[in-house]
């Protein structure tokens, strides 16, 4: 799944912006750790999470 299907696919459940002036959707956040998550299982590799 490339990130424009990913993204087409998140918009459909997350169709809302937040109240401010500069809305982040919630996809756009969740796009690059569902990328990061399916670039782990091709290289079947643990994914390391740092606070």
């Amino acid at each position: 799944m490339t990130r424009s299907e990913l993204v087409e696919r998140l918009s459909r459940y997350y169709p809302r912006k937040a109240e401010t002036d500069n809305p982040v959707l919630l996809y756009q956040r969740a796009a690059p750790i569902l990328e990061l998550l399916e670039r782990s299982l091709q290289a079947n590799a643990p994914v390391t999470w740092g606070v």
